[in-house]
């Protein structure tokens, strides 16, 4: 489980992750080099965290990511602007083929007290992340 059952007054975030141009990818290479992806992705989120930090596939193509003990904002900024980095890159057994991902942001406690409103907020983050990125290429 992400969230502690305890209250915390630390600060932290949460971030929602969708990839972008997956489906493409499933189609055109097929559903085992999709998995391989999926997999891949996984390790290159968790390559930008750190160690206290926790990374969850929720299904098909979303993660989930716990920023544990978050100072400021500009923290994890930087963390969101590396994973975009990372995830970008392309993938070397899809004939260099690479995703993307739309990510959205919550932090505790100015966005949600619980792990449910956490979660919502994070996700209607991505939506209005992805509707940006969308017009913008």
């Amino acid at each position: 489980m992400l969230f502690e059952r305890k209250p915390t007054k630390q600060p932290f975030a949460l971030l929602f992750l969708d990839l972008n141009k997956f489906k493409p990818l499933n189609d055109t290479f097929g559903h085992d080099k999709g998995d391989r992806a999926l997999f891949e992705t996984a390790q290159r989120i968790q390559s930008v965290l750190r160690d206290h930090d926790v990374v969850a596939r929720l299904g098909g193509d979303e993660f989930v990511v716990l920023l544990r003990e978050v100072k400021e904002l500009s923290d994890v900024e930087k963390i969101i602007a590396r994973l975009h980095e990372e995830i970008q890159q392309p993938l070397d057994f899809c004939d260099g083929f690479s995703l993307g991902a739309s990510i959205g942001l919550a932090m505790y406690p100015e966005h949600g007290q619980d792990g449910a409103s956490l979660l919502n907020y994070a996700d209607q983050e991505m939506y209005n992340d992805k509707q940006r990125t969308r017009t913008v290429r």
